[in-house]
């Protein structure tokens, strides 16, 4: 009895070890949506370019800390949804956005592409040099 007990309190606690677990964070580095003459580093100022760490985005007049980052498939590698705490200069709030990474081609270079679920808006973003 105290066995399964204690084989059932492991499983749980390796599910919740599991279901708290966050991914890497593939998309770290500095992007613009505009020229490369947006990627000078005052980034926090210019509403065009984004810098992204292993546990922040830095973007216009705000950042966020990511709580978590997740795959959303595992057949999609270039898909995760983040969960955001964001600070502005007067408010706090949470936000949950899509990344997903387009592989380089012949037309463009290594692209981020970003989706808030919030707002619906989609924003494409170049890497920076």
């Amino acid at each position: 009895m105290l066995g399964r007990l204690l084989s059932g309190i492991l499983l749980a606690a390796s599910l919740y070890a599991e279901a708290v677990a966050t991914d890497a964070n593939p998309f770290i580095g500095h992007w613009t949506s505009g020229d490369f003459s947006s990627c000078v580093p005052s980034y926090a100022s210019d509403v065009l370019s984004i810098k992204i760490s292993d546990r922040q985005i830095e973007m216009f007049e705000q950042g966020c800390d990511i709580k978590s980052i997740r795959k959303i498939s595992k057949l999609a590698e270039s898909g995760y949804r983040l969960r955001l705490l964001c600070h502005e200069p007067s408010s706090k709030y949470s936000s949950d956005v899509v990344l997903a990474l387009v592989a380089k081609s012949p037309l463009h270079g290594e692209l981020l592409v970003r989706f808030d679920q919030a707002t619906g808006i989609v924003t494409t973003y170049q890497c920076c040099p």
